[in-house]
């Protein structure tokens, strides 16, 4: 089997360029902060989300229960989902040069990114990465792999 990459779509990604403990610790510590902004009051997020959820679903605009966690979950849904599907990244992955693909080595249908994203609900799912079991790339059969080599 060649160890190149000859197409986007199909790259056959040889087991041992997958990330180690630290680079998935990089990336969800980036993704976190990058999270943590959408959900401030500096974020145009923080802006257009409520007043969805205020307007169309009327939501009381002084619920501290929406703004402290129904905004934040929901902003960190969006966050991974689209840009995992549209580039298979995040802003944690551009940082250390890794990317999502299948086990198989294809790129990732939005089914496996959108069971991905929702795994991440777990608690458990956030250690998981400690003791080699990645729960979300286990559920959605991805994995992350250093896109530096090739």
């Amino acid at each position: 089997m060649n160890d190149d990459i000859l197409d986007e779509d199909v790259a056959y990604i040889p087991y041992n360029h997958k990330v180690n403990k630290f680079t998935r610790f990089i990336n969800g510590f980036v993704d976190l902060m990058v999270c943590f902004f959408l959900s401030s009051r500096f974020s145009p997020t923080s802006y257009i989300l409520p007043y969805i959820l205020y307007s169309v679903f009327n939501f009381p605009e002084n619920s501290d229960f929406i703004r402290i966690y129904i905004f934040p979950l929901i902003n960190s849904l969006f966050y991974f989902f689209f840009l995992e599907v549209s580039t298979q990244q995040t802003i944690g992955k551009i940082v250390t040069r890794t990317k999502v693909f299948t086990v198989e080595g294809y790129k990732p249908t939005s089914v496996q990114i959108f069971i991905r994203t929702i795994t991440r609900l777990i608690p458990i799912d956030a250690i998981s990465f400690l003791f080699n079991y990645n729960l979300h790339d286990k559920v959605s059969k991805t994995i992350v792999t250093k896109i530096s080599k090739f």
